[in-house]
């Protein structure tokens, strides 16, 4: 274990300074010396470790970790955030995972990205914004990274970054402990550096588990058309084309179908968002009350200005709209025999600068319908990388990682 973490403390020593992936921690160094010493005596007997013993971590300033402040990326108090342990953390430690530190986040996970960078281009954005814990898997100073997806916050961190994120269906794990944004669209995710990393956290960390046997057929993959992949570049799409046809080649039939959205696609968006930072102006009522002179702008203009013009029937409409859309999805999967949608993670690759740290157009239908995602590092793109999308049923995420593993070592 000593061993493992003298890796660590060198990478963070070769590229924190730059990067930023973690929050700032006085004797880090000696802090996790004593808990893998406290791991050890707790385990001493290498059969009976548990499933993630060793596992390192770095967990999305969003949650709470005892020992360590929670402010969500803010200037406010900490005092205000306190409270028990996330039940996910709590969880991890239990499975014997090792907490390297707090990531940086996105101000409530909304807007006003931190300092952190592209581990692939420190001119370029890590995404947002779960981007800290995206970033530090990819500069391999935790091998797992704890996140939160809204509608897009694991999805495009993975693509920008080329790491593997999970956004599980909406509900498989709880959501206790975390500041919120949305409770109708927050969820908790991962980011790792492969599937099977993934696959074995899921596994530990999901309460209902089913563990299934590897698939013997190979899934058939549909591509939606439409609005929906008009929405990138151009050489995204022939970045993508080329990853099918390597899928065509190994055996996989994937084909393009008119997807069956249930309004018109473009309405979607802003009934999302809307009731997204309405859900945020409810979270945030008491605080911004007192303490809006610390709220950066961009969300203090969401909550303040953005969220009151959305109605309580506009609330009931989204929500409506979203149980429609999974439902439609569902039996259009199952008339069709559809095992994924698959698609590109993001229309293009991480921008310069620090913003946007992401585009909502090829994950916010997925998240509205509450389906598992994951996102692939299949590509790169003038020097960055590019994810590769799949989406299962309702539900699925067993069958989702399932698939996953042999695909990308399709794309690798």
């Amino acid at each position: 274990m000593k061993t493992k973490l003298e890796g660590i403390f060198r990478r963070i020593e070769e590229t924190e300074a730059d990067v930023k992936a973690l929050l700032p921690e006085e004797n880090r160094r000696e802090r996790l010396l004593r808990d893998a010493e406290a791991l050890e005596q707790r385990w001493p007997n290498p059969a009976e470790r548990p499933a993630l013993y060793g596992l390192t971590v770095g967990v999305k300033d969003l949650f709470r970790v005892d020992g360590f402040p929670t402010q969500a990326g803010s200037a406010l108090p900490a005092e205000l955030f306190a409270g028990p342990e996330a039940s996910v953390v709590t969880a991890l430690r239990e499975a014997g995972a090792l907490i390297v530190g707090k990531t940086a986040c996105d101000e409530f996970a909304y807007a006003e990205p931190p300092a952190t960078r592209n581990p692939h281009n420190l001119a370029h954005t890590p995404g947002g914004s779960s981007g800290g814990s995206a970033a530090g898997v990819a500069t391999g100073i935790f091998e797992l990274g704890l996140g939160t997806q809204t509608t897009r916050s694991i999805t495009a961190p993975a693509s920008f970054c080329g790491v593997v994120g999970l956004k599980p269906s909406f509900g498989r794990l709880p959501f206790d402990g975390c500041v919120l944004m949305s409770p109708t669209l927050d969820t908790v995710g991962f980011l790792t550096r492969d599937v099977q990393t993934m696959e074995l956290a899921a596994s530990v960390l999901t309460a209902d588990w089913q563990p299934v046997a590897a698939p013997v057929k190979k899934p058939t993959c549909a591509i939606p058309t439409g609005k929906y992949m008009e929405w990138m570049w151009d050489e995204t799409r022939e970045t993508f084309y080329t990853q099918i046809e390597q899928l065509r080649a190994a055996g996989y039939e994937a084909r393009e179908v008119e997807m069956p959205w249930v309004d018109d696609l473009e309405g979607l968006y802003p009934l999302i968002i809307g009731l997204l930072q309405a859900e945020m102006a409810d979270v945030h009522r008491d605080w911004v009350a007192e303490y809006a002179h610390l709220y950066r702008p961009g969300t203090l203009q969401a909550i303040q200005e953005a969220a009151p013009k959305f109605t309580a029937e506009q609330r009931v409409e989204a929500k409506a709209l979203m149980a429609r859309l999974r439902a439609t999805l569902t039996d259009f999967m199952n008339a069709e025999q559809i095992d994924l949608f698959v698609s590109p993670s993001q229309p293009i690759t991480a921008p310069e600068g620090d913003r946007p740290t992401g585009y909502g157009g090829q994950t916010i239908p997925w998240c509205a319908a509450g389906m598992p995602t994951i996102s692939l590092p299949g590509a790169m793109m003038n020097g960055l990388p590019l994810g590769f999308q799949c989406i299962a049923r309702f539900g699925a995420d067993e069958t989702l990682l399932a698939y996953a593993k042999e695909i990308a070592e399709v794309l690798a």
